[in-house]
């Protein structure tokens, strides 16, 4: 077994050990779908900077509301303090949020009644208080989510068909073997990104497992063009004419580490810059991405050669088998002669 042969056989294990432990769980608890608050309802306090700097104003807000809340006998799923988004720019305003989430099913008479006890307090309240000084709201609010759920899907999809193009392409340019190879990395890199959301309970939304394995099966698909051009170049290059094949493909991919490291660096860094420079809370959708993009990594360097040099030797294997029964022949012919 070659240096290079054996990390391929090391990673196709570790990934066949994921993608099983990965469908287990699947199957037992699913994905970590927290984010995806389908249906759900919310009690929200908004309050302006005046508030936000008054020492020991926001505690006492909470042990207030909590208060409400339980004398309302509602009970939260969460509780998180944002930033409040203005509608037109989505950029961060100086006010802030507290926001209280409740499960599909919570009692509206019993939100409206605690929004109004809220709102009541706040109004009555001293102007020598901090409430008094303040501009402070209490709102409830049902929200669903399920148009991402369907945009999700709908865009695995798209990709989706967007790797069956790029595959045509690289049968095309480069060869059945390679169009093999590439499958391989797609189908490992989906399967492998899908169970590493199950296995490492990475919360997501519904839908978006689905397509963050589609990003990392065209990511594959990308990578795996770049070092299918290399690997070509090298198969027609004159030094290469009598090498055997696999061989060859095998040392390409282990020269061209560096060149398919710098392209998937590229396509991470690009992600998370327009991660950091969208709307708050668009991190939630980016880190996943990361993480699709940087899996394929290793499923193009090791698994896709290693398969394509397979093939190549199968191929060549074939090719001097023929020609062997060729020049038996041609010896049969002679002798009969």
């Amino acid at each position: 077994m070659s240096k290079f042969k054996k990390p391929a056989v090391i990673l196709a294990a570790v990934s066949a050990f994921l993608i099983v432990l990965g469908i287990v769980l699947y199957s037992v608890l699913g994905f970590n779908t927290m984010p995806d608050k389908n249906k759900s309802y919310t009690f929200e306090v908004h309050y302006d900077v005046m508030f936000e700097i008054t020492e020991g104003a926001e505690e006492d807000l909470e042990t207030y509301i909590e208060g409400v809340l339980k004398d309302n006998k509602l009970s939260y799923l969460e509780r998180e303090a944002n930033s409040v988004i203005d509608s037109s720019s989505f950029s961060e305003t100086t006010d802030k949020m507290l926001v209280y989430t409740f499960a599909e099913g919570t009692d509206e008479a019993a939100l409206a009644k605690a929004v109004n006890t809220a709102n009541t307090y706040f109004e009555n309240a001293g102007d020598d208080t901090v409430y008094g000084k303040s501009v402070i709201s209490a709102s409830w609010h049902y929200q669903e989510n399920e148009r991402f759920y369907e945009a999700a899907w709908r865009g695995a999809i798209g990709i989706g068909l967007g790797i069956v193009a790029a595959l045509i392409y690289v049968c095309c340019r480069y060869g059945v073997a390679s169009a093999v190879a590439g499958l391989a990395c797609a189908a490992d890199s989906a399967l492998l990104t899908a169970a590493v959301f199950a296995v490492t309970r990475f919360p997501v939304y519904g839908a978006t497992p689905l397509l963050y394995a589609a990003i990392a099966a065209f990511m594959s698909v990308l990578l795996w063009i770049v070092l299918g051009n290399r690997i070509r170049d090298a198969l027609k290059a004159p030094e290469n004419e009598t090498a055997v094949k696999a061989d060859v493909v095998r040392a390409t991919a282990k020269a061209s580490l560096k060149t398919v490291l710098l392209t998937a660096g590229c396509f991470v860094a690009t992600t998370a810059v327009a991660g950091l420079i969208a709307a708050p809370g668009a991190m939630l959708y980016v880190l996943p991405a990361v993480i699709a993009e940087l899996l394929p990594v290793c499923a193009v360097l090791w698994i896709g050669p290693e398969v394509q040099a397979l093939i190549r030797a199968s191929i060549d294997k074939k090719k001097a088998d023929k020609k062997i029964k060729y020049f038996g022949k041609k010896k049969a012919d002679a002798a009969e002669e």
